[in-house]
């Protein structure tokens, strides 16, 4: 059962993207952001991808 876990995981596409445990991720340093005096000044924007399309 362990092989067919272990073969499972490899061949698993959402599995690869994850990671393994036993390879941690490495950080990635922080920038540091500047000090404004009004709001909106300056604008911070998160953004991640790609997205897969759905029918809704």
């Amino acid at each position: 059962m362990k092989q067919d876990v272990a073969k499972f995981c490899r061949a698993c596409h959402a599995c690869q993207m994850v990671g393994k445990p036993n390879q941690p991720i490495k950080p990635i340093p922080l920038s540091p952001i500047t000090v404004v005096e009004n709001p909106f000044d300056h604008v911070i924007v998160d953004c991640g991808g790609p997205l897969q399309s759905t029918k809704s």
